[in-house]
């Protein structure tokens, strides 16, 4: 009987978190004058903030002929120089 009581539990449970998260967050895309995308996707689930940055730079964003530069500036933030 416990084992039913739990399974029902258990199923009721996820059944209200699914419905929660069946519309999807309420995602605000715009860009700032200087150009900078900005995305918010918030989510309330705790009271936690957390920021990414990410960057359109890298091989997979290279003009062709210029191939190389960003695989070399990876080595030079990690490596450095001689001082």
């Amino acid at each position: 009987m416990r084992r039913l009581a739990m399974a029902t539990i258990l199923a009721a449970g996820t059944v209200a978190a699914s419905a929660a998260f069946a519309s999807g967050p309420q995602v605000s895309q715009f860009e700032l004058s200087n150009g900078l995308k900005v995305m918010v996707i918030p989510d309330r689930r705790t009271p936690v903030v957390t920021h990414m940055v990410w960057y359109q730079v890298g091989s997979a964003d290279e003009q062709p002929g210029k191939s190389g530069i960003a695989h070399f500036l990876e080595h030079l933030m990690f490596k450095g120089t001689e001082k």
